[in-house]
């Protein structure tokens, strides 16, 4: 009986090395822990350590991949980081960051191919744009405060120069890349197609002259750039189109912005500003989740927060219009629709007519269930962080009741794959906030989303 069993024995063990040396396990590369077939290139079992469950973690070295050429059967993680569980294919290193592209063009420490968030991220010398990618720096017109370049990057120029280059070249589309820093005395007729990008940019109005930006023709886009005290209006359309991304338009002596092209206005703040927060008339419209508030604080401000008028398509929703005034009764505080415009997702409160509660909006078509009205109250119940003029700060808190946060409606699934003020993506919770920003309970202060 154990001369049977001490064959039966040997026969499982020679069995057993049999079908490991046909098995996965046995890595026929250079690296004996690389498989092309596993996740990230890591064999399985590899380097399971005592207990000696796997012939390659007895007799491998302990490393995953040596270098890129290892990871070839895998074309999802085509780079090597030989520091990371001793050798792991990922998708991009520091030093191969060549293998990111398009909308995310820079390797981030984890090893993953992210969007850029500043020209630093661009290896190829270009500007970081706001949708991620690198611009071909062949194409952008770097300026800086005090410039007086050839508009290169080692040579920036001003940014009168740069428009005045965008403007001669009516069939060339331009990217106008501004440094951080303030740009006092500023008044720009733009006619060209041209996405300025300023982060950290301040354009300070020319006291004695009109819109701080003024398009004539063309397509402008300004993106992450602060307008402020136009003697004028902040920011002007007359003819082509015009989008706004992430920009302030602060303190101006008449309204914040006038349009009368199609126009897009996205993740801005309109506030401050002495006649009205936005004019927008003639063509589309898009206006989401964007602050316009505290304006209408001069002299008899005669428009309200936003006043619409068009013939094309509008979609305005996910904004928060509060705390505007208007001077006399005639029209809405909040917002005034000429021409029907749907409203939703959005909350207006605490606009008013010479410092009393007055109709928050006349003229528009309001979704009744997503969109927060309030004519009387004076926006304390909403517990906004800060509703002060000079400090406003609309972000939502832990204490803002569920009249705004969390709302469904009869459209809350459109909120989804929507996008906050904060670049935060919606919902957070299951259903969305109204406004426009999206609460995170996980991150309750504002200044780190």
């Amino acid at each position: 009986m154990r001369d049977r069993g001490h064959m039966g024995m040997a026969t499982l063990r020679l069995g057993l090395a049999l079908a490991l040396a046909a098995s996965p396990l046995a890595c026929s590369r250079t690296n004996p822990f690389f498989c092309a077939g596993s996740p990230n290139g890591v064999c399985a079992d590899a380097g399971s350590g005592s207990g000696g469950s796997s012939d390659a973690a007895v007799d491998a070295p302990a490393q995953h991949c040596g270098s890129a050429a290892d990871c070839t059967g895998d074309p999802g993680h085509p780079a090597c980081d030989t520091g990371k569980d001793g050798g792991t294919c990922v998708e991009c290193t520091g030093s191969d960051d060549g293998l990111c592209s398009g909308n995310t063009p820079t390797c981030s420490p984890d090893d993953t191919c992210v969007a850029c968030g500043s020209d630093g991220d661009c290896s190829n010398g270009g500007a970081c744009l706001a949708n991620g990618a690198c611009a071909d720096p062949s194409g952008v017109l770097f300026a800086s405060p005090n410039g007086n370049g050839d508009c290169s990057a080692g040579s920036p120029c001003s940014f009168d120069t740069a428009v005045a280059i965008a403007n001669g070249s009516a069939a060339v589309s331009f990217v106008i890349d501004l440094a951080a820093g303030t740009y006092p005395n500023t008044q720009e007729n733009i006619d060209a197609h041209a996405d300025i990008i300023g982060r950290g940019a301040t354009l300070v109005g020319n006291g004695g002259g009109g819109p701080v930006i003024d398009v004539v023709a063309g397509t402008v886009r300004l993106d992450f750039v602060t307008i402020s005290k136009s003697p004028d209006v902040g920011v002007e359309c007359d003819a082509g189109s015009m989008t706004l991304f992430a920009v302030s338009v602060l303190d101006s002596a008449q309204d914040g912005v006038d349009s009368n092209c199609d126009v897009t206005i996205l993740r801005s703040k309109i506030a401050r500003n002495k006649n009205g927060g936005a004019h927008l008339s003639g063509g589309d419209i898009d206006v989401e989740n964007t602050w316009i508030v505290r304006n209408g604080l001069g002299v008899n401000p005669s428009d309200p927060g936003l006043t619409m008028s068009t013939t094309g398509t509008a979609l305005v929703r996910f904004d928060t219009v509060a705390f505007n005034n208007i001077a006399g009764l005639t029209s809405a505080a909040g917002i005034q629709c000429i021409t029907p415009v749907p409203v939703s997702q959005t909350i207006e409160v605490g606009n008013r007519a010479g410092g009393a509660p007055h109709a928050q909006d006349s003229g528009c078509t309001d979704d009744p269930v997503t969109t927060h009205v309030d004519a009387t109250g004076n926006g304390s119940d909403l517990a906004f962080v800060d509703t002060a003029a000079l400090t406003f700060d609309f972000h939502l808190t832990a204490t803002s009741p569920d009249t705004v946060r969390d709302v469904d409606g009869n459209n809350g699934s459109n909120c989804v794959g929507a996008i906050d003020i904060d670049g935060s993506a919606r919902p957070i919770n299951a259903l969305c906030d109204l406004g426009a920003d999206e609460f995170d309970p996980n991150n309750p202060d504002p200044t780190t989303r």
